[in-house]
């Protein structure tokens, strides 16, 4: 394939609405005080399980907000989550192997039924409204 003809990868930041998990109570294990969505991350990580995706059995916490790795159609994925007032921003990526990162292979891009899996969770969920999927672009470009 010439430049030209690759396919452009699919969109991998989300954004949606929700009432339904902590938004207003730092809790102790927070690493920053706004880094709210460990319960946000607790019930993806139960909703994956559902679908037979495997994941990792803890959820992970960073500066950011919260993330759940979790394994399907044989790639590794991270799920991160955190919440910008009014919104909750999820950005999904694909993990490389540690082969591939030793041998500084570059990271692969998410693949359809990956990201159509963490759709359907939050689409098919009565506590998740508003979704909306974003470029990186989106993100990157300065605010008008």
């Amino acid at each position: 394939m010439r430049p030209s003809e690759v396919a452009a990868p699919p969109p991998a930041f989300v954004s949606f609405q929700s009432t339904a998990f902590n938004t207003t109570v730092p809790k102790k294990h927070f690493i920053s005080l706004r880094s709210y969505g460990d319960d946000l991350a607790n019930w993806l990580m139960n909703e994956l399980a559902q679908r037979d995706a495997a994941f990792d059995p803890t959820i992970g916490h960073e500066d950011f907000g919260w993330y759940v790795r979790f394994r399907f159609a044989g790639a590794t994925y991270q799920f991160a989550v955190a919440y910008r007032n009014p919104d909750w921003i999820g950005k999904l990526e694909r993990k490389r192997t540690i082969l591939e990162w030793i041998f500084h292979v570059p990271n692969k891009g998410v693949e359809d039924e990956a990201l159509a899996l963490i759709h359907h969770v939050l689409a098919s969920s009565g506590l998740i409204s508003d979704i909306w999927w974003h470029y990186r672009e989106d993100f990157d470009a300065p605010v008008m």
